[in-house]
């Protein structure tokens, strides 16, 4: 009988502990922080050239000043981070993953119709890339 009634003091007593979040008592802090926001961040990559403005006549011409166009470019999307900038009430959490979009570019150009000059510009089309970056989010403590 005594062994009955321990087992049930024990159970009851194992019970209460799981009830409580299986730390025996004690609560969890809030960490008290928020996700951070980061900006959207363009990286060229590799050899950047100028793409120049010039004249073409008669098929010959050269080009002296234009945009600059990288042989790659990174756009890695605005998301958020978590810093630790304090938020009181709230934990920063993961909120998935955003694609990281890179782009193979080339310099271009289109003649002024009936003018010979030439427009020059950086033409960029996105690859297929598996780059990631990981968001978070803000969300209250429980």
């Amino acid at each position: 009988m005594r062994i009955y009634i321990l087992t049930a003091i024990f159970a009851l007593l194992l019970g209460s502990a799981f009830a409580q979040g299986g730390t025996g008592g004690q609560e969890v802090k809030c960490p008290d922080v928020k996700a951070s926001q980061v900006s959207t961040a363009v990286n060229d990559l590799g050899d950047v050239v100028t793409c120049g403005l010039g004249i073409k006549i008669l098929g010959i011409g050269g080009g002296l000043f234009g945009p600059s166009c990288p042989d790659k470019k990174e756009t890695t999307p605005a998301h958020q981070e978590c810093k630790g900038e304090k938020s009181e009430g709230n934990k920063c959490v993961p909120d998935g993953e955003l694609s990281v979009v890179l782009e193979d570019c080339e310099c271009s150009s289109a003649t002024l119709f009936g003018t010979g000059i030439l427009i020059p510009s950086c033409d960029c089309t996105a690859v297929p890339t598996d780059g990631k970056v990981e968001d978070f989010k803000t969300a209250l403590c429980d």
